[in-house]
């Protein structure tokens, strides 16, 4: 039987606020919470669930429960929130729940949650389902809610005509939703068993920001078809043409439902070949179950109606696009509940109804219209399909337990005899898949398409079998086939759209065609082409205004946008200080060579300041009062790599640090009950693994890449080692290195031994090695969570994150200072005017405020896969983390140091690497190489500083 994990459950929350001032050992341990041990729950799988009890009786009793209802509660309280919802149910503290006592017949039945999500912190809504102690399946451990969006203003447009995305903003409104299966495995919501009698019913939170008005326990009826809705239908007046563009909505449920822009037509409206208008919503954004949109719109003419959305669906061939209609929030007729829109490379008309539209009768006035995604044609295909990926992964898993990575070709591994059922279970799973291929051929009517994307697993599985003397030596390719399947169900489950604009037509009304002839859209095109000549899309408007600071932003449009947005609306009005922004993707010092550089760059990686403050390019930041204050706003050495002397030339905004992910199903397979607090325990740790075949991630992949960096970059491990230790990396005057001091060299013995003693992989795919459970204990920055997150749910709730090992001292105190991986900041040109103004901007854009601001909003327009890793020690808090996350990442980060950027950091860490690599692949000693390369690290130093005046000839 498969299994999931539980939620990570934590411990104590960090009481304090880190101040940047450095954290002594007494403080270290009080700070300390034991994140050690893997909280991992075996249960029934909702799979398994689903197949025990869907045919159970469905009573049709409805029963609801509210606060008059509750037995037990902890971190609730209870109080009025309004005449509709007295009584409500408020989430105080994290991990709350609040228990419910029900009489129920026995059967099964869907659950709805009527509830309000405060705006606190657009964190992820879960809540979890117990009934009479205990969790019914895995799934009940977390099961998502949607929050309520919209956008915060109208689209506007900027100086050039270009429009401007609106932010999107949440808002208040009282949801009842039934819980889902958001990947779209079944067409039905949740069901959950009860035998006859009482039942307790628990429902608890992660989060403090939801409020509950109660539960129903449902299994509401079918609507009536189209022609029981018809006969109730007395008017024969038709309807007045309304025309809705589909991107001005009025609610959503994700923040990634915003205005999309189309320029492949000159019949979209608003149409411009040159100008970017936000003319569209959807595309790959609205794919996934659960989503919806709502529409506002006004009737001037009561009678009846044909409804048509001018759609295209150009991104999964061979699939249809599946949408639930809603009208004034309720489901009218049978029909609308699985509307299809097809693949088709163009823009088409998609009336309700289709060939016999339907007549729907709206009274004049306001009303709403909601599209909502549901589950596919292939829903039950794809929940198989998905067993079998979990299934094979673990046979993925026993074979690479038994054979290793590098089988010997000589040798005879027997493993059909070793893992005594894997014939069997091939066998079965390839029959499996042979039956759902032929159910989606005869889905799709297509033999090629998405079908055939299943086909090389099972032809390669009834290979195996043919020849199991094979196996061993096919374990690439069986895994890169097994990648394929989960990633064909990924790209199956996802159904998108773009929608154009609504149309609302007397009944009866013939529609003209959705697309311009060919002479419409060649002239289109030629314009567009002709345009981009003279169109800066670099420009983000007000290049015109006088007196005002130049600004570059290096990141994409959609960021570079909400900082326009933000300078306007808060910096400008409150400072009086006008400013130019820019969309600059290149190297500034170019620029600033060639005299044509800005006077405030943004996002500046962290070698390149002190290199051009060098050089004499850069305007140091001591002149200025509030400097010692502004710096209190960051973590402990943020703003180190912007040191050059006895000056700061640049302000931290982005900083990461590593943390250490693990698989919770793995390590309890193999009896691993904790994790490692040092690296003793870790080191202690690799052999377990080893003898499993299975290998850890170090995060030092880098080492083996060539190129020269500004900043450094060998990984963590070796300065973190070096930190813990309680040494530097260079001397005090940064003028030579430390590595002739014994902690620095132990430190290096340490790390290239993890390469030449425990032959951990140098080079390595985390995300792909950790996702299968082939990598059960890997380091990366913790921004890889939210890429794990989102772009691997089949091992949700399986895995966790934990701070950096560290080392322990004699007086029982565990150092755990760590490397930060990433750093990037805000910086002034020297040859900026008003550097008073330019000073006061970035002083803004890294307050705490700001910083939360522009995450929040970044993330509600790019998803949260792009979740912001600031450097602002208290914009953190404000940024959508759960609490449990939270409370790791704010330990971790109160650890993070940077390691010192010098003139030729460049050359340090071209040795590093060099001595790295010696050691590693050459088997040179480790010690001797360090000190040999050390004194060409230090002689280079000594010439750069000589080069650039920072010490005397």
């Amino acid at each position: 039987m498969k299994t999931y994990s539980r939620i990570l459950t934590l411990l104590l929350a960090v009481g304090l606020l880190i101040c940047s001032v450095p954290v002594s050992a007494e403080e270290q341990s009080s700070l300390e919470q034991d994140y050690s041990a893997i909280d991992y729950y075996s249960g029934m799988t909702y799979s398994d669930y689903y197949d025990k009890y869907r045919d159970t009786i469905r009573p049709e009793n409805d029963i609801k429960l509210d606060s008059l209802d509750i037995v037990s509660i902890q971190n609730i309280k209870i109080e009025e929130k309004d005449d509709s919802h007295q009584n409500a149910v408020y989430f105080t503290q994290d991990e709350g729940f609040v228990e419910f006592n029900a009489q129920v017949p026995e059967g099964i039945y869907h659950l709805e949650i009527t509830y309000i999500a405060e705006q606190n912190n657009h964190s992820e809504l879960e809540v979890s389902v117990m009934i009479d102690g205990e969790y019914p399946f895995d799934d009940s451990q977390a099961i998502s809610l949607s929050r309520v969006w919209m956008d915060s203003t109208t689209i506007k447009q900027d100086e050039n005509d270009n429009d401007i995305l609106p932010i999107q903003q949440e808002t208040n409104f009282w949801r009842s939703e039934k819980l889902i299966n958001k990947q779209g495995f079944y067409k039905e919501p949740y069901i959950f068993y009860f035998s006859g009698g009482m039942h307790k019913i628990r429902i608890t939170s992660g989060q403090t920001n939801i409020i509950l008005a109660g539960i129903r326990l449902c299994n509401d009826p079918d609507p009536q078809s189209y022609s029981e809705y018809r006969s109730t239908i007395t008017s024969k007046e038709k309807g007045k043409r309304v025309f809705h563009e589909a991107e001005q909505t009025y609610i959503k449920s994700d923040s990634t439902l915003y205005p999309t822009i189309d320029r492949s037509s000159s019949k979209s409206s608003p149409a411009d070949p040159v100008k970017l208008k936000y003319n569209t919503i959807g595309q790959s954004n609205f794919s996934h179950v659960g989503e919806w949109i709502t529409w506002k719109v006004d009737v001037d003419k009561s009678g009846n109606y044909n409804i048509s959305f001018r759609a295209k669906q150009n991104i999964a061939r061979g699939i249809n696009s599946i949408r639930s209609i809603y009208i004034d929030d309720e489901m009218l007729f049978n029909e609308l509940g699985n509307v299809s829109f097809p693949y088709s490379s163009k823009f088409y008309y998609k009336t309700l109804g289709d060939d016999k539209p339907f007549d729907i009768y709206l009274e004049e006035g306001e009303h709403t219209i909601r599209m909502e995604v549901v589950s596919p044609e292939v829903s039950e295909v794809m929940r198989v399909v998905n067993d079998t990926v979990y299934d094979l992964n673990m046979i993925y898993r026993q074979l690479m337990m038994l054979v290793g990575p590098e089988p010997d070709m000589f040798r005879d591994y027997n493993v059909e005899k070793e893992i005594s059922d894997l014939e069997d279970r091939m066998a079965r799973i390839s029959n499996t898949l042979k039956k759902q291929q032929k159910k989606l051929e005869q889905i799709s009517k297509n033999k090629g398409g998405v079908a055939k994307d299943i086909q090389p697993m099972h032809v390669m599985l009834d290979s195996m079998l043919d020849k199991p003397e094979t196996i061993p030596y096919r374990m690439s390719s069986f895994q890169s086939n097994v990648s394929s399947v989960s990633a064909w169900i990924s790209s199956v489950s996802a159904q998108p759209l773009e929608l154009d604009y609504i149309l609302l037509t007397p009944a009866g009304e013939t529609l003209e065609k959705a697309e311009g002839t060919f002479f419409d859209n060649l002239l289109f095109g030629i314009k567009s082409v002709i345009g981009s000549y003279f169109e800066d899309y670099s420009s983000l408007g007000g290049s015109n205004k006088k007196g005002s600071i130049n600004v570059w932003v290096g990141l994409g449009r959609d960021q570079a946008q909400v900082i326009k947005m933000m300078t306007d609306s808060y910096f400008t009005p409150e400072s009086g200080v006008k400013v130019n922004l820019s969309l600059v993707q290149g190297s500034i010092l170019e620029a600033t060579l060639a005299g044509k550089g800005p006077d405030v760059s943004l996002f500046v990686g962290d070698g390149l300041p002190m290199n051009m403050a060098a050089r004499g390019a850069l305007t140091g930041l001591k002149q200025f009062a509030d400097l010692e204050e502004t710096a209190l706003n960051f973590n402990e050495g943020a703003i180190t790599p912007y040191l050059f002397g006895d000056d700061y030339y640049g302000l931290p905004l982005a900083q990461s640090f590593p943390v250490m992910f693990y698989r919770k199903d793995v390590l309890s397979e193999l009896g691993i009950k904790e994790l490692p607090k040092t690296w003793d325990e870790f080191y202690k740790l690799i052999p377990v693994l080893q003898r499993a075949n299975l290998t850890v991630g170090m995060g030092d992949t880098n080492v083996m890449q060539y190129g020269v960096s500004q900043a450094p970059n060998f990984g963590f491990v070796f300065p973190s080692q070096i930190f813990q230790r309680g040494g530097n990396f260079y001397r005090d005057d940064l003028n030579s290195t430390n590595f002739d001091q014994e902690v620095v060299i132990q430190s290096f013995c340490d790390w290239t031994e993890l390469y030449t003693q425990y032959s951990l992989p140098l080079e390595y795919d985390m995300f792909n090695r950790f996702r299968t459970g082939e990598m059960p204990i890997a380091f990366a920055a913790y921004t890889t969570y939210n890429q794990i997150n989102y772009a691997a749910p089949e091992i949700k709730g399986l895995w966790g994150i934990a701070p950096v090992p560290g080392i322990l001292y004699e007086n029982g105190s565990i150092h755990r200072e760590v490397a930060a991986t990433g750093n990037s900041g805000a910086i002034i040109l020297a040859k900026a005017k008003d550097k008073k103004s330019c000073f006061k901007y970035i002083e803004w854009l890294t307050s705490s405020q700001m910083q939360a601001t522009y995450g929040r909003n970044i993330e509600s327009l790019m998803g949260p896969a792009a979740r912001y890793d600031t450097a602002n020690k208290t914009a953190i808090y404000e940024l959508p983390w759960s609490s449990a996350e939270l409370k790791i990442l704010t330990e971790q980060r109160s650890y993070a140091r940077e390691v010192p950027v010098v003139p030729a950091t460049y050359y340090v860490n071209r040795e590093i690497t060099n001595a790295f690599r010696r050691v590693v692949l050459k088997n040179q000693n480790p010690r001797e190489t360090l000190i040999l390369f050390n004194r060409n690290i230090n002689k280079e130093i000594d010439r750069k500083n000589r080069e650039l005046g920072v010490i005397s000839n």
